[in-house]
Parts: structure tokens; sequence; C-alpha cells
């Protein structure tokens, strides 16, 4: 999956094999577009269900020729129609901007 809103974020979700609540699963870059996650592994039910989460932070993802995400940037952000549609709500520059830019360490 990739993250689609640069604002949005889930808090509160409860683990689908328990009540309790599940901030480790919604990792934060789930919370900023432009982010890929990716989960190996699977099963069923409670005892069987285990996996692996990877999220990558500056992807680049084409599907069928067409550009998705360029270098962790979501896109239709950019289109036309998208930003028209962000005005009614506010400026469209600080609605469909990213909060939270990753940081990525530096060699040492």
């Amino acid at each position: 999956m990739y993250a689609t809103h640069p604002k949005a974020f889930r808090v509160g979700e409860h683990y689908m094999y328990s009540g309790t609540e599940a901030d480790h699963s919604w990792f934060t870059g789930s919370r900023r577009s432009g982010t890929l996650h990716m989960a190996f592994g699977g099963g069923v039910g409670p005892k069987l269900y285990k996996h692996r989460d990877v999220e990558i932070f500056w992807p680049t993802l084409i599907v069928n020729k067409t550009t998705i995400i360029d270098k962790g940037h979501l896109m239709i952000l950019d289109d036309p129609k998208v930003r028209k549609e962000a005005e009614k709500y506010g400026d469209p520059d600080e609605l469909l901007t990213e909060d939270w830019i990753p940081e990525i360490p530096s060699k040492r």
C-alpha cells in the first residue's frame, strides 16, 4: 500500500486478533503521503498470523507507465483538479504539503 494524505494518520486502532491498541502496526511513515508500505508473511488466525512490515520513504512507483510516486512525492497532489478541490478548504500549498519529512542519517 502507499499512503495518500500528507496530514492523515491513524491512532486508537485495535490489532485484528486482540483487544489491545496497535500503535505498533501504524508506523510513522504510514501517516505521510508517498510512503510505500509492504508486509511480508501471512497466515490465518491469531496464532498463525505473522508478518514483517517494511516502509520505503523515498520510493518511485510507476504503474502502466504512469508515475504515481516520484522520489517519495505523491504526484496526484500536484494535479490541478486536486489542488482546486483543496482550495475549498484552505491554502492548497499548506493542505497538500507533507508535515513530516523523514530524516535520512548522514554517513559517518
